[in-house]
């Protein structure tokens, strides 16, 4: 028994100067401590470490070497990681010091993510590129079309979000506002991202329709002030005509427009192009002149540019109709001349010609006195018929006087609206001839 105890003293004796050889055990406390001290120069920066595990170790007595494999889990602000590295560590005098370390098992390494996509990320996706995805570069909104190449962003909000981790997807609808001139559609996009080292956009969608509306302040509403304004204005370069312009018609004739003789303006349609940048209002009045009220159609057109804002782009007028003859204005004393060497209107060597109208019937009756101031003068009374459409009438001198010869059988003509002129022909015979001459009566302010 002796024998054997002494044989056992002596084996561990052998051990002690082994063990002594090696120094201090290289403690899993010792090894992660010496691993967190090194972190930041074997992980990448901004991460922290959050677990280490000592996975296999290798221990080379006689060269005082020791290998040791570690998993070591970190995270930063947006991803978890799984790591495996491998530590050497050399025993020197003053105990083990960690003398390398190497990634490991590499192909095993994971990379999750801890949170969605960071809104920096969204935001970069959000431009034209990703309104090109969704709709393309021409596309109808309002059953109207938009390009691209017109619009804008305005505001853009994230209202919902489908974080999946376990999936490494998330899905990011966002409230989209865009902008065009005047006019601003809104509607939904659903960005969808996936998690591959980094959350990727991998697709977009349209999820709500986009609707237009007007942006606040631009839509254009015409008044009645504004639509005078621009007729008045439109009535000096292209003018409103009462007949036919196309015809060599004596009865058509330019109707000067002024502020006070327009009545009753109403804007009958509204018509938006160009996304709703062009406005075109069908209009209607009365142009209420002293003799004759006459309906009028107009056109108006408006336009936006994002300099000058809303301005009249265009004003036409329809041909002017006679609403109503003003008969009573028509009743009193129409002067006038007749120049007797060139045969037009003159206040030269003349005869003083003078129509009292007596009266205008609604059916269009006539009755009047014509009288003439001459070397000859001579009065007679006339009866005829007067166009209320036309503004023309035609005059009957019944009883055919005869002045040195020559029979006044009767005359026509038309009405000058704005000059308040009548302009006529009248018609005379004698024993050697018929003919005609020209002369026109004005009426007398009263």
């Amino acid at each position: 028994m002796k024998n054997i105890l002494l044989v056992a003293f002596v084996l561990l004796l052998m051990f002690i100067p082994v063990t002594a050889c090696m120094g201090a055990i290289l403690t899993d406390n010792l090894v992660e401590a010496d691993f967190m001290e090194s972190a930041k120069s074997i992980l990448p920066p901004l991460e922290t470490m959050a677990a280490f595990e000592i996975i296999g170790r290798e221990a080379d007595a006689d060269a005082k070497i020791e290998n040791i494999w570690c998993r070591v889990e970190s995270h930063d602000d947006e991803a978890a990681y799984v790591r495996f590295y491998e530590l050497e560590y050399q025993l020197v005098d003053s105990g083990w010091i960690l003398k390398s370390s190497a990634p490991y098992r590499t192909n095993d390494w994971v990379k999750a993510p801890i949170t969605g996509v960071g809104d920096d990320v969204i935001a970069d996706a959000l431009g034209e590129d990703m309104i090109e995805s969704c709709l393309g570069r021409s596309f109808a909104i309002d059953g109207e079309e938009w390009y691209l190449r017109d619009i804008s962003l305005g505001d853009v909000q994230i209202v919902g979000r489908d974080t999946q981790l376990e999936n490494l997807s998330d899905k990011v609808t966002v409230s989209v506002e865009i902008l065009h001139d005047v006019m601003m559609a809104q509607g939904q996009i659903q960005l969808v991202y996936k998690y591959d080292d980094r959350w990727l956009l991998d697709n977009t969608a349209v999820t709500t329709h986009f609707t237009g509306s007007y942006r606040p302040g631009l839509a254009h509403v015409l008044t009645a002030e504004e639509a005078t304004s621009a007729i008045v204005r439109a009535a000096h370069g292209n003018p409103l005509i009462f007949g036919d312009r196309n015809d060599n018609d004596r009865r058509s004739q330019v109707l000067g427009v002024s502020d006070g003789e327009i009545v009753g303006l109403s804007i009958e349609s509204q018509v938006s192009s160009q996304v709703n940048t062009v406005q075109t209002y069908e209009a209607a009045f009365v142009l209420s002149k002293t003799l004759v009220d006459f309906d009028v159609n107009t056109t108006l057109v408006y336009k936006y540019d994002n300099v000058g804002g809303w301005g009249v782009d265009g004003v036409t007028f329809g041909e002017a109709r006679v609403n109503s003859v003003n008969r009573e204005n028509f009743i009193g004393d129409w002067e006038g001349y007749y120049d007797i060497n060139t045969g037009i209107a003159s206040s030269g060597n003349h005869k003083i010609m003078f129509l009292d109208i007596l009266a205008l019937e609604s059916d269009g009756t006539l009755t009047a006195t014509f009288s003439e101031h001459s070397a000859t003068p001579f009065s007679t009374d006339m009866t005829g018929f007067f166009d209320f459409g036309r503004l023309s009438f035609d005059m009957n001198n019944q009883a055919e006087s005869v002045v040195s010869g020559t029979a006044l059988t009767g005359f026509s003509g038309y009405l000058i609206v704005d000059a308040a002129t009548l302009e006529q022909s009248a018609r005379y015979k004698s024993s050697l001839k018929r003919g005609y001459y020209m002369f026109s009566v004005s009426k007398n302010e009263d």
